[in-house]
């Protein structure tokens, strides 16, 4: 995953139009705590280094657990792995689309 960083204003927003307008301006900001590898959880997002994915994340704190639990039972996960993996999970929503779609029967 990756977004578009200007460093004019410091937001995340992708230019209007892409690769004119990002030329000179916008820099591609790459996740450097997050990867993706075929062969690694069939490639789901993973923290770096370890077999955590981000959906396993996301479901440890649904389940009720405190970003300080996670830390301190996976010391291989540091603070900033563990945030870069949020807001993974949240860009990573941004484009999904929801069809209300009703099934006869």
């Amino acid at each position: 995953m990756v977004e578009w960083a200007d460093p004019q204003r410091d937001s995340n927003r992708a230019p209007p139009r892409w690769p004119a307008a990002a030329a000179g301006r916008y820099a591609l900001v790459m996740p450097t705590s997050i990867t993706t590898d075929p062969d690694v959880l069939g490639g789901k997002p993973c923290i770096r280094g370890t077999r955590i994915s981000v959906e396993f994340i996301l479901e440890l704190l649904a389940s009720g657990a405190s970003h300080q639990q996670i830390l301190d039972a996976y010391p291989q996960v540091s603070a900033d792995a563990l945030a870069e993996a949020l807001r993974y999970a949240a860009r990573s929503m941004r484009s999904d689309v929801v069809w209300n779609v009703d099934l006869p029967g």
